[in-house]
C-alpha cells in the first residue's frame, strides 16, 4: 500500500463547503442585479420624457424665433415641418385642429422624439401585461392635456406607472408616478 495516494475526486465536505459559498454568494448578488433591472426601466423613460421635454421648449422656440401668432399648421422650421401648434405656440400634432384628441398625443409623442420607443393608445383593458410598446398615450380637456404612460417594465392594473403630463395651453410638463385600472 503507497501511502500518500489518494483516490480522485473531491469529498463530501468539499462539495458541501462549494455548494454553501455559491448560495451565500448568490444571496448577495442576486438582489444587486435584479435592481440593475428596474434601474435601467428608470433611465429609459426619464430620458425619453426629458427628450419630449426638449422637443417642447424646442418647438416653442422656434414658433417664437419664426415671430408667430396664433395657431400655426406645419411650423417650416422644426423637424419635417408637419407639426401643427395651439394659439400659444405648443405643439398639438401633426394634424391638430384646434381640438385635442387622443390621435394628436400620438402624433405629437413620434413627431418630437426620434426615436424607436413606440407609443400606443391606453384604453380600457389595455393594462394587459403586454410590454412590448413601452409608452402609451391619453388625453383629457379642461384643460387639453397629454399623458405618456412608461409602462416598458410593468404593464398592468394597481401598480405605480410613470406618467409625464404634458398641458397644451401653457406646454408645461410634469412627471408623476401613477396608478391605473382596467375600468
Amino acid at each position: 500500500m503507497k501511502i500518500g495516494n489518494r483516490p480522485g475526486g473531491f469529498t463530501l465536505i468539499e462539495l458541501v463547503v462549494v455548494l454553501v459559498v455559491l448560495g451565500v454568494l448568490s444571496l448577495v448578488a442576486l438582489p444587486r442585479f435584479l435592481s440593475l433591472s428596474s434601474e435601467a426601466h428608470t433611465g429609459v423613460y426619464q430620458g425619453a420624457f426629458s427628450a419630449f421635454r426638449s422637443g417642447i421648449t424646442l418647438y416653442h422656440s422656434a414658433w417664437l424665433a419664426n415671430g408667430q401668432q396664433g395657431a400655426v399648421s406645419n411650423l417650416k422650421n422644426f423637424g419635417d415641418g408637419d407639426v401643427d401648434s395651439n394659439d400659444q405656440g405648443y405643439p398639438g400634432g401633426t394634424s391638430f385642429d384646434g381640438s385635442l384628441s387622443g390621435a394628436n398625443c400620438g402624433e405629437l409623442w413620434d413627431a418630437l422624439l426620434d426615436s424607436d420607443m413606440r407609443s400606443r393608445p391606453a384604453s380600457n383593458g389595455s393594462f394587459d401585461g403586454d410590454t412590448s410598446t413601452p409608452i402609451k398615450y391619453w388625453y383629457r380637456t379642461g384643460p387639453e392635456a397629454c399623458y405618456y404612460i412608461y409602462v416598458g417594465e410593468k404593464n398592468e392594473p394597481g401598480v405605480d406607472l410613470p406618467t409625464l403630463t404634458y398641458t397644451l395651453s401653457n406646454g408645461e410638463t410634469s412627471v408623476r408616478m401613477s396608478r391605473y385600472s382596467n375600468g
